[in-house]
């Protein structure tokens, strides 16, 4: 068993409270070329032409396919 103790102060409830905030401010900038990206899939068809996909095909562990 693990014990700790933990600082129940209105000071250390609002100091995690500022660091979650803080961490969902970067966490959200961070997220703004995953959301572009999508942005861009929403368009319409998207095509990649990938030279090496018979390669990829070939050399795969086909044992468990879904």
């Amino acid at each position: 068993m693990l014990s700790l103790k933990i600082r129940a102060s209105n000071e250390q409830t609002k100091a995690m409270l500022l660091a979650v905030a803080t961490e969902q401010r970067a966490r959200s900038s961070q997220l703004a070329d995953w959301h572009a990206l999508h942005q861009w899939l929403a368009l319409g068809p998207t095509k990649v032409h990938i030279p090496y996909s018979k390669s990829i095909a070939e050399n795969v562990n086909a044992i468990d396919v879904r």
